[in-house]
């Protein structure tokens, strides 16, 4: 062998020592080592060495996104896991260490990332760590599909009848229900569906306020129909303003007030507003003077009435004195429907 041959062998010999004797770089291996796919068994350990290691804090594996380790081990200890579905094995001393965990009948839920983590100290103190993460996939066993497949088909067959009868049946009653507020939409806008037991049309819903449009120029005059001639509102159009009245348009329950402020000239006597049904007195508005002098009063009633459609409500003025009514916001006539 000549020279250069032998130095090139010596080299080689040296070159693979020096590669075996190399420490490795430190690192959490995380593995399953399940052989079915009905169950987990994951192994964490810490592989190689931490040359500027001083001193251990614990190492931990868990289901990423849980609250709960799987398992875990302090120095100088035996493994910990708080879970009972699992089955923890392991230790941990210095730089040496492992977990191992068993997760038997798996599901949905058992799917997602596991990390390990190795947590230490530095010879500086500083906290370190070395962690792994794996990704485990759930896959139905055939022990389950076969379980399903053998379920009883007669038991099986006769709920879905059911079922499908009790769908058929709600699809009935949506088709009628269906039919009803289609039939009650073509009546027009003004129809409401209340609590089931009745239909109300919504133009006995009326309601109006009418007063004197002017501050001045009602003369007082006796049995004459109090003649609101402006309206602050008029739902339904029930309040005549050229009449002063009122015409019930259905059967029910109506509220009515009126107020009236007058000035009385010099001339003693009272003023009246007499709120009546078909020229019946139902409530009555008074003030009364027995001095010649100039008098400014105002007095307000109220009554709720039973009306039948098509009666007339009004105010009829009664007075043995004179004078004129204050208008605009002074005087007013409202009402309003109640129920039926």
């Amino acid at each position: 062998m000549t020279y250069r041959a032998c130095l090139v062998a010596v080299l080689t010999i040296l070159a693979a020592v020096d590669v075996r004797c190399r420490p490795q770089k430190a690192e959490i291996r995380l593995r399953n080592l399940a052989r079915t796919s009905d169950l987990i068994e994951l192994q964490c350990s810490i592989e190689g060495k931490i040359d500027d290691f001083r001193r251990a804090m614990g190492l931990t594996l868990f289901k990423v996104g849980s609250l709960e380790d799987l398992a875990y081990a302090y120095p100088n200890s035996e493994a910990e896991g708080p879970n009972n579905r699992t089955s923890v094995k392991g230790q941990l001393s210095g730089t040496s260490g492992y977990l191992s965990v068993l997760i038997a009948e798996i599901d949905e839920e058992d799917e997602g990332e596991y990390t390990c983590i190795f947590e230490y100290k530095d010879r500086s103190n500083k906290a370190q760590e070395l962690n792994s993460t794996i990704n485990i996939t759930y896959e139905p066993t055939m022990a389950a599909v076969t379980a399903f497949n053998s379920c009883d088909c007669d038991a099986f067959q006769d709920a879905i009848t059911i079922i499908r009868g009790e769908i058929n049946g709600l699809t009935e009653k949506n088709k009628q229900l269906t039919s009803r507020i289609e039939r009650l939409e073509s009546k027009g806008p003004t129809v409401h569906v209340g609590t089931g037991l009745e239909t109300i049309d919504d133009t006995c819903r009326v309601s109006f306020t009418a007063r004197f449009e002017t501050r001045k120029g009602y003369v007082i005059l006796g049995e004459q129909t109090a003649q609101f001639d402006s309206v602050v509102s008029n739902k339904g159009d029930a309040y005549d303003t050229t009449t002063g009245t009122f015409t019930a348009p259905c059967n029910g329950q109506y509220f009515f007030s009126v107020t009236l402020r007058s000035h009385q000239d010099l001339d003693s006597g009272y003023v009246d507003g007499v709120i009546q049904v078909d020229g019946v007195e139902k409530a009555r508005t008074s003030v009364y003077i027995n001095a010649p002098i100039e008098n400014y009063q105002s007095a307000t009633n109220g009554v709720v009435l039973t009306l039948e459609k098509g009666q007339k409500v009004n105010v009829l003025i009664k007075t043995t004195s004179s004078g004129e009514f204050v208008g605009e916001g002074y005087s007013t006539f409202s009402g309003f429907y109640i129920s039926p």
